[in-house]
């Protein structure tokens, strides 16, 4: 498989893969080919920089994986986690046991993350114990 930058005639740019070499050739010079935003069927390759693999799939997956923020969504996220991971216990999965008795003043007070099954979730809930979920998972233990 092979992948190439193409353009259009109209100056449309967009990429596609394709099997060879010899298939671009061949279902160019047949007309076969056609920009994907204006449907223009004149095709040619544009510039390209070669892909070369230097690292493992493995060690190329994990350096991909997001490090750091590439939008402001996902900035503010990173955030709001570090500072609710600096301002709170982790009392991991003794939350739903630690969560009730702070609620019933048998714990000192104060702000605790872990995690809780869906069950002890609910009746944390049903006990009108406050509780919110966090909007990400701890990759340690999944």
């Amino acid at each position: 498989m092979i992948l190439y930058n193409l353009k259009c005639t109209n100056g449309h740019k967009f990429n596609s893969w394709f099997a060879s070499a010899e298939t671009f050739d061949k279902l160019s010079g047949l007309g076969q080919l056609s920009c994907e935003v204006c449907g223009c069927s004149e095709i040619k390759k544009d510039l390209m920089s070669p892909r070369l693999q230097t690292e493992s799939k493995n060690t190329k997956f994990k350096k991909n994986m997001l490090v750091k923020p590439h939008s402001e969504a996902e900035k503010i996220l990173k955030d709001f986690k570090e500072k609710i991971e600096k301002n709170s216990e982790n009392v991991g999965r003794n939350f739903a046991k630690i969560a009730r008795e702070i609620h019933e003043g048998d714990a000192p007070e104060r702000s605790i993350i872990g995690e809780a099954t869906p069950k002890e979730t609910l009746e944390l809930i049903e006990d009108e114990i406050p509780v919110t979920p966090l909007p990400w998972f701890n990759r340690k233990s999944h």
